[in-house]
């Protein structure tokens, strides 16, 4: 099974998924979704989903989703009334600082929620993500993963030395030491039947998986996923009379090294803005950010060039990213007088 990983996550339907496959996707998932021990709030209080949920008997009952939720609100400044089901703001700055970084936090604020209800919002949503992605659905119980990971969590504690008597991180140690083949088997039974499940992994082998457009933008990023036998598998099977030039590649990396100082100048724009925007932002999601707009800025100027009217005949092309390919590469071959 050839499989490359994007940097972008993209749905997929659990029903067109046959059972390895979809087992190979739920194992890449693993990792991410318990990999993860802790996000800091302010100064000595951290927010820790993972150990959380497998402290409360990895949300086996009703009581122990919400005695979790309890202890997770606590921990980013909310007060949590479990009998009326009542949440209340005790720290201000806790909860901004817990919030902030959230995509869902602006629509939710439009949406008229308070600052305590839109940190419940988010956690009830990490518990649910983090309990279908470990038993397979609202409803089950994997046991035999729940023992697995457990055991392997008692053997790490007894090596790993304690850091103000708590083994820190252990749970999410013992998540990433579970092979495929353990996973395969301890899963067998709870996988999900239904609905959509996410994935950054696309197959590199015989059979070219397509969706790859829907979410790989631009030229540059076409090139970064595709290999360039899967390019031009790509191509052959989107063009109508396309010969396959193994000159594009090179062509096109010239011109994306040609464009190169427009793209730093953008970045230093974007980077200096969304920091003053974003203080509390780390500096490693500003830049992240701030590539991004830079490079697909940089692809349309040079795509400006491509669509040069002595360029763009007689072109017909079913995807939008290859006809950014494909124009860009007879333009290359025909410059315009």
């Amino acid at each position: 099974m050839g499989l490359k990983k994007l940097k972008e996550y993209r749905s997929l339907k659990v029903s067109d998924l046959k059972e390895k496959p979809l087992t190979v996707v739920m194992y890449d998932n693993f990792p991410i979704v318990f990999g993860f021990n802790e996000q800091a709030i302010v100064p000595g209080r951290y927010f820790t989903p993972v150990s959380v949920f497998f402290k409360n008997n990895a949300l086996k009952t009703d009581v122990d989703v919400k005695a979790a939720k309890t202890e997770l609100l606590d921990q980013v400044g909310v007060k949590y009334y479990s009998a009326n089901n009542y949440v209340e703001l005790e720290n201000a700055d806790m909860v901004k600082a817990f919030i902030s970084p959230y995509g869902q936090t602006p629509y939710l604020r439009q949406q008229g929620l308070a600052e305590a209800e839109i940190a419940e919002t988010l956690v009830d949503t990490i518990l649910g993500e983090m309990k279908i992605a470990f038993h397979g659905s609202e409803n089950g119980f994997n046991q035999k993963l729940l023992d697995l990971v457990t055991k392997r969590h008692d053997e790490i504690i007894k090596v790993q030395p304690k850091v103000g008597g708590v083994q820190a991180g252990a749970w999410s140690r013992a998540v990433t030491t579970l092979n495929f083949d353990e996973f395969q088997e301890a899963t067998r039974g709870f996988r999900p039947i239904t609905g959509e499940i996410n994935t950054r992994l696309v197959s590199m082998g015989e059979d070219v998986d397509l969706k790859i457009l829907e979410t790989t933008t631009g030229l540059k990023g076409l090139l970064e996923v595709l290999s360039p036998g899967s390019l031009m598998e790509v191509m052959d099977r989107g063009v109508t009379g396309f010969t396959r030039e193994p000159l594009l590649l090179a062509a096109t990396d010239i011109a994306l090294r040609k464009i190169k100082p427009f793209e730093k100048m953008q970045y230093d724009k974007h980077f200096k803005a969304i920091k003053e925007a974003h203080p509390q932002w780390s500096d490693a999601r500003v830049k992240e950010i701030a590539e991004d707009l830079a490079e697909k800025q940089a692809v349309e100027i040079a795509l400006q060039y491509a669509q040069h009217r002595h360029a763009t005949v007689g072109l017909q092309f079913y995807f939008r990213d290859l006809l950014q390919v494909c124009v860009l590469y007879f333009c290359l071959q025909n410059p315009p007088l």
